[in-house]
This record gives C-alpha cells, sequence and structure tokens, in this order.
C-alpha cells in the first residue's frame, strides 16, 4: 500500500477501504476459494444437475451455445457478498464512533 492509497482511503467514500482490499486482495482470494466451491457445489449435486441440463439443452434445435463456468460464477457471486458486506461495516465504522471498537480504529478514523 502506498501513501496515496492510504489517503485515498481515509479520505474516499464510505467503502473506499473495501473497494482497496477486493482490488487489492479480490484475486488471491477467489483462488483460495476455487477448491473449496468445486468441492461444495460437487457434494451438493449441482455440477451432476448442471451437466445433465446442458446435455438435454443441447439437443434442442436452434439453441445458443451455453458456455458457463458453473464455479467461476459462484465464486463473483461470493465475492460480491462478501465485499457487500465488509462495506457495509466499513460505512458503519466511518459514521458512527460507536462501532470502533479498537484502539487502530479510532486512531485512524478520528483523522476523516
Amino acid at each position: 500500500m502506498t501513501i496515496t492509497d492510504a489517503k485515498n482511503i481515509l479520505t474516499g467514500s464510505e467503502n473506499s477501504a473495501t473497494q482497496y482490499l477486493r482490488q487489492s486482495m479480490g484475486l488471491n482470494l477467489s483462488k483460495e476459494m476455487q477448491p473449496i466451491v468445486n468441492k461444495a457445489l460437487a457434494n451438493a449435486g449441482v455440477i451432476q444437475a448442471y451437466n445433465h441440463i446442458i446435455k438435454r439443452y443441447d439437443h434442442i434445435p436452434f439453441a445458443k451455445d451455453v458456455k458457463t463456468n458453473l464455479n467461476a460464477y459462484v465464486i463473483e457471486k461470493a465475492m460480491d457478498g462478501i465485499f457487500f458486506y465488509v462495506g457495509q461495516e466499513e460505512a458503519a465504522i466511518r459514521n458512527n464512533p460507536a462501532k470502533r471498537t479498537t484502539d487502530l480504529l479510532k486512531k485512524v478514523f478520528s483523522y476523516q
């Protein structure tokens, strides 16, 4: 993180730290999630059900080709959800001093 990044986070929008976190760590987090999501989808039978539906869909005349990476889609939506709630918490911390429960949060957000 650069000094400019820190300044932009401190003076930025209600979720600027969350945006920075997603930008800087999002790719690594999604890579870490891949095997977990893949295993969960397989254990729940989602992949098998999806493959069965696609085989039937492929027999429909004139239907457009479906190219969907189910694992990537689920990870994308999970990341959206994670960062949505992190952003909400960040906004609450910025807007409500009572939410600044640690010395670090109190110090950092006293400068805004």
